[in-house]
């Protein structure tokens, strides 16, 4: 095993002192000379028709410099990535759930555009509207997008795949079993609610802030939906105060922010309340699934199929990939020849979801994983045995086409239950004590276009002998400049110190991907692998030229070109950089370009036929066990222990990784025991803020077990392949629900697993 200096350890993270100090600078932070503050009018009914919208009385308010409304805009559908149904403010004239954007204004403090948002009066003609999935689907339920011929029932999108043969499986199966779960749409609830701030110049220049996981997207969308030129829009990015998959891609609230300093020709910021954030932002939609498994005596799984309804809310935005990717990811983990999935994504009156940690995984995994226990359950086999049995392994290929170069599975379930010393809990069980074990994967770099999605990043040698690291990668703090800068460190050999990654500015940074498929820590460290290896030879070329030795009797070492036989004969990075830019060469400073390309193929897109083909560069897995203690009188769950495998290939960053799986499971703890974003009967959230929308907090928190098992990726650098995004946050759910299970004997299908389930479910095993 090869020896890694910095990789794989323990190092503080580089914008760690600044965070903790209060210096680092957030959107919300940026204040500029003449700035006005945006608010934006929502409306009040789920699904209704503006007739008028009357601003003459807001116009007047002193202080008021602008107001949009949809007749400022121009109409160009916006969102979303999968298909533009979602317009600016609403200039088709039709809301469709409370909460959508109407119009905005711009003044000189917040108290005054508070203000001159009650002034704006709006006529609506209120229209039916529909919440649930299986009432939006009948016939007679009302119809959210009239205007989309193509769609029938509001139904937006559907998948059906079949691979194998689905009757055969289960006529070969002596064991079949079937079950319904329900899962409840959940709010990232994050620190920081979405900003923006925009300035546009007399040049016709738009400058904006943003606080997004994939800003070079903001930049896009706004060219495109303002019709302004590419070249003439800055986007920029400095800390992150938490984003979890909400903050993706270009949203209204830029596009309004911007509107608006267009209009005024001033800067113009608009932070999102708490309340506006949680009706706005994308978040994890609800799920209802029916599951179907069969197996042979010895525990063989034959055949699977599921059917589910999934609501999207009021938009597509990216649904069409997201229901796509719980199938595909769904059968990633076990060997299973024959299986079917019938997905519908459907509209109802509600804002539109979206990404959310560990995109899809999270909700099949409730089913999944629980179906298994209760197959293990009718075979008389342990549910250990069953998932070993039937795991995969390194070099198969999925039954959609993926091919597992690197698998750590069955390592992640062997160690998860002896450390959890497994079978010992099992054969001596305590009163109201249970143990539970679930699996997750999730892909690396899956495709969302044709061609390579690789990564880019840029090296400058500094004159002090320092290096730039410029990347289009966002850190919304996860640590990803964190493992690059290591990365440099490891391959340069210099200290971590010495390494500078540039804040996210579009006018200087590479294009980027943004966070699709936990895609930025593995491609991203690839890029600046190869990055520094042409650093390398840039700096032997000119250390040749110094030395006067040929490049082939130099090698690079510890931040330094020696001369292989005289090894006290050396130029260190500064020497180096300052002969290249003061000396001979004349300001010929080294900047140096790392592309990382991956050749997969694309399968997501709606109109593909087969979804079949190899379309990630690699998947990792993870495996949690669980112990629990349930009060039968009061059907409080107490959570005894928890123990995190995570198969992430090389850890990078030791701290930081330990963090993203403590993270990942306080949020699958949260999804599974508090969580549950509730509407009333007229669309409107019950719970859009901190104090009725249930978190856990520190002190209920388990001791977390983490162990990484590090399996060779080969198609990475140090056979890294992902591992923060997915490990904890899916498996949880499913493995609390069957460790209850073995508790008290009694099977919650639904989320969140609150106190009343438990018992209501205890009652009903009583009668």
């Amino acid at each position: 095993m090869k020896h890694y200096t910095v990789i794989g350890k323990k190092v503080h993270n580089l914008d760690s002192l600044n965070k903790v100090t209060g210096k680092a600078i957030y959107t919300g932070d940026i204040i500029l000379p003449g700035m006005l503050y945006g608010k934006i009018l929502r409306s009040p009914y789920a699904h209704a028709r503006i007739l008028n919208i009357d601003i003459s009385k807001a116009k007047k308010l002193p202080g008021v410099k602008a107001i949009v409304t949809a007749d400022d805009v121009p109409h160009s559908l916006l969102f979303g990535i999968d298909g533009r149904d979602e317009p600016l403010l609403s200039w088709d004239k039709h809301v469709r759930f409370a909460g959508q954007e109407v119009a905005a204004v711009a003044a000189i403090d917040q108290d005054i555009a508070d203000e001159a948002l009650d002034l704006i009066k709006i006529d609506y003609e209120e229209l039916p509207a529909v919440f649930d999935v299986e009432e939006a689907i009948k016939d007679d339920a009302p119809q959210i997008h009239p205007e989309l011929k193509d769609v029938k029932n509001n139904i937006a999108f559907e998948v059906n795949i079949e691979r194998g043969n689905i009757e055969k499986g289960f006529h070969e199966a002596d064991v079949v079993v079937e079950d319904k779960f329900e899962i409840a749409p959940v709010n990232q609830a994050y620190m920081e609610p979405d900003v923006c701030v925009a300035n546009y110049d007399t040049s016709d220049h738009l400058t904006v802030w943003v606080s997004s996981t994939w800003p070079s997207n903001i930049r896009d969308e706004l060219a495109r939906v303002l019709n302004i030129p590419i070249s003439k829009i800055r986007v920029i990015q400095y800390n992150v105060g938490g984003a979890f998959g909400a903050k993706f891609t270009g949203l209204q609230v830029h596009h309004i922010t911007a509107l608006l300093a267009m209009k005024t020709i001033r800067p113009v910021k608009i932070i999102l309340n708490r309340s506006e954030d949680f009706a706005v932002m994308r978040y994890r939609s609800g799920i209802r699934i029916n599951w179907k498994l069969g197996a042979k005596k010895d525990g063989t799984i034959t055949a699977e199929h599921t059917r589910f309804l999934l609501d999207q809310g009021a938009y597509l935005y990216m649904i069409k990939r997201m229901l796509t990717h719980m199938c595909l990811r769904n059968d990633g983990l076990y060997r299973i020849k024959n299986v079917k999935h019938e997905a519908k994504a459907v509209y109802t009156n509600k804002a539109a979801i979206g990404t959310y940690r560990s995109f899809g995984d999270v909700q099949m995994a409730f089913g999944r994983e629980q179906m298994l226990d209760i197959l293990a359950e009718k075979l008389g086999m342990s549910i250990v045995d069953l998932k070993l049995k039937n795991a995969n392994r390194k070099g198969d290929i999925t039954p959609h086409g993926w091919h597992l170069n690197s698998c750590g599975l069955i390592e992640c379930i062997k160690k998860a239950t002896e450390y959890a010393n497994w079978r010992e809990k099992k054969n001596n069980k305590k009163p109201n004590r249970g143990i539970g074990i679930a699996s997750t994967c999730h892909e690396t770099d899956d495709r969302t276009t044709n061609g390579s999605y690789g990564s880019v990043t840029y090296l400058k040698l500094i004159e002090d002998g320092k290096i730039q690291l410029l990347t289009g990668e966002a850190d919304t703090g996860q640590g990803s400049h964190n493992a690059f800068a290591m990365t440099a460190a490891e391959e340069l050999g210099i200290p971590l110190k010495d390494i500078d990654v540039l804040p996210f500015d579009s006018d200087i940074v590479p294009w980027a991907w943004g966070y699709l498929g936990s895609r930025v820590m593995s491609t991203g460290v690839q890029a600046t692998y190869l990055a520094c290896q042409e650093m390398k030879k840039e700096c032997i070329a000119s250390a040749s030229e110094m030395l006067g030795y040929k490049k082939e009797e130099l090698e690079f070492k510890e931040g330094k070109v020696f001369v292989k036989k005289s090894p006290k004969k050396s130029v260190s990075l500064a020497d180096i950089a300052n002969y290249v830019i003061h000396g001979k060469r004349g300001s010929a400073m080294i900047v140096v370009r790392g592309i990382d390309e991956r050749p997969t193929e694309y399968t997501l897109g709606a109109d593909n036929p087969t979804h079949y083909g190899h379309s990630v560069s690699a998947t990792y897995y993870d495996t949690v066990v669980v112990e629990v203690e349930v009060e039968i009188e009061t059907g409080q769950i107490k959570i005894l222990k928890v123990i995190v495998a995570d198969d992430c290939g090389k850890v990078i960053d030791r701290m930081m990784i330990e963090g993203q799986v403590d993270g990942a499971t306080m949020q699958g703890l949260g999804a599974t025991l508090l969580e549950e974003r509730k509407t009333d009967y007229k669309g409107m959230l019950l719970n859009s803020n901190l104090t009725s929308y249930y978190l856990p907090l520190s002190l209920n928190l388990p001791s977390i077990e983490k162990i990484f098992v590090e399996s060779n990726e080969p198609g990475y650098c140090y056979g890294h392949k992902g591992g923060g995004e997915s490990p904890g946050i899916g498996s949880i759910m499913p493995a609390i629900a069957n460790a209850i299970y073995d508790a008290i004997g009694v099977r919650i299908k639904s989320t969140p697993i609150t106190p009343d389930k438990i018992l209501e479910a205890l009652e009903l095993k009583r009668k």
